[in-house]
């Protein structure tokens, strides 16, 4: 055989090998839960596939659905849900950002360092969360875990939002914000606790919108 061509049959299999094997880790859905050392201390779960992410606090009704190029808002009390479409989402968070004003001292912004963990097998990027002008949180984030269409709205999100967003609009994101626009939270510590992402594998079926709930017009 030609040498040549044997070099480059070897080198096709290994990049196929490598990327087969990248791909069917994804295929199998992951559930990754947030807790403390404390017992009873989990404060989120997320479930995410190669094209839903769901998350699920541990206090409160609501969950939230990613998928289909749509939000489901899911109140777990009511059965009920309500839909919005990645497009209807930018559209109002630039319309938001137009109107911003000036940014307030006694606001919160966000700051995307250039430091990076690998958790859990995943890359993890340092978020800083700033309060009154002093670093009062960090999270560990990794977009790797994001389906794409997630990561495509995270990064036409942060394209449209202007700097220092947060401050300006007096707002403090929750960890639903923060994951579509830097990725699924492996750590995280504030308010001098620090928690830590536990990963299993889980059923795509456990990322379904429920079935018998009413959908709800907005």
């Amino acid at each position: 055989m030609n040498i040549n061509r044997l070099a480059i049959s070897m080198l096709l299999s290994a990049v196929l090998a490598s990327t087969s094997s990248g791909l069917s880790a994804f295929r199998q859905a992951k559930q990754i839960e947030l807790s403390s050392k404390d017992p009873g201390s989990k404060v989120v779960t997320f479930r995410v596939s190669a094209k839903s992410l769901l998350l699920e606090p541990s206090e409160g009704t609501e969950s939230t659905l990613f998928r289909d190029e749509a939000i489901f808002t899911i109140n777990n009390k009511d059965k009920t849900y309500r839909v919005q479409s990645y497009a209807d989402l930018l559209a109002n968070a630039k319309q938001k950002a137009a109107s911003a004003g000036a940014a307030s001292d006694q606001g919160v912004e966000f700051k995307l360092t250039d430091e990076t963990e690998t958790i859990s097998g995943f890359t993890a990027r340092k978020l800083m969360r700033v309060n009154r002008g002093q670093p009062d949180a960090e999270f560990w984030m990794s977009p790797e875990l994001l389906p794409p269409g997630v990561r495509k709205l995270g990064d036409a999100l942060r394209s449209s939002l202007p700097q220092n967003y947060w401050a300006r609009v007096h707002g403090n994101p929750g960890l639903v914000e923060l994951a579509v626009l830097y990725g699924v939270p492996l750590r995280f510590k504030a308010d001098q606790q620090t928690y830590q992402a536990r990963i299993i594998d889980t059923p795509e079926s456990s990322l379904e919108l429920p079935s018998g709930y009413k959908k709800l017009e907005n």
